[in-house]
């Protein structure tokens, strides 16, 4: 998550690299801290990506109405301001992203769907929608080292991890073209169902309450 949650109020955030460690436990490391602003300005963002081949960094900001990939320097500065340029839309409320192993492929999920993108170096090409598992409030998603699998995580303490196959060429995946954004004015693209998967688990809390009233009646 890189901050800035309430619209675009920072006049910059900072991200940080660090050593992966080889085990997970307890322990400081060293990190090194980046200035990172945006060429059309402050957003809230939660999605951050390394292209394995590049070491290039992308980020995807969080909008309900879709948003952009935004591409980094091609290598970062920790001495000076890392400015980062939209290169892409994003149809989608992103949460997270990931990039396969191989680099070829960009996953993007939100609350309740996901898409995947052929990722060309940053130049992505929309193929289709994930799989995405029904949950709390997804927030997660990234591939397995041998990128056969996508892990889903939701927010919240001891919450699962869902693994789905990642989605390819002969895939069940439906077809991502088109042009619907997640606006959404038909409601028929992947915007359309991700509010509607909001609307009825709003329906649903809703329903679930009211039965609880009339039954302390």
């Amino acid at each position: 998550d890189i901050g800035d949650n309430l619209g675009g109020k920072w006049p910059y955030v900072w991200i940080y690299r660090l050593p992966e460690p080889k085990k997970l436990v307890d322990q400081t490391v060293r990190a090194t801290q980046y200035v990172v602003k945006y060429t059309d300005g402050a957003r809230n963002a939660e999605s951050l990506v390394i292209d394995p081949k590049t070491g290039r960094a992308y980020i995807i900001d969080k909008n309900e109405n879709g948003g952009h990939l935004y591409e980094g320097p091609a290598k970062l500065s920790a001495s000076g301001t890392n400015y980062f340029k939209p290169v892409a839309t994003v149809d989608l409320w992103a949460t997270d992203a990931a990039i396969s192993p191989d680099d070829k492929q960009l996953a993007v999920r939100g609350y309740f769907g996901g898409i995947y993108y052929d990722w060309n170096g940053g130049r992505i090409k929309r193929k289709g929608r994930l799989n995405v598992p029904l949950q709390g409030q997804g927030e997660s998603i990234t591939y397995t080292v041998d990128g056969t699998k996508l892990m889903y995580g939701s927010e919240g303490a001891d919450s699962a991890v869902q693994a789905q196959d990642v989605p390819g060429e002969g895939s069940k995946s439906p077809s991502g073209s088109g042009s619907s954004s997640a606006s959404g004015g038909s409601g028929g693209g992947v915007g359309g169902n991700l509010k509607v998967g909001a609307l009825a688990v709003a329906v649903a809390a809703a329903v679930v309450l009211g039965i609880r009233r009339l039954l302390r009646r």
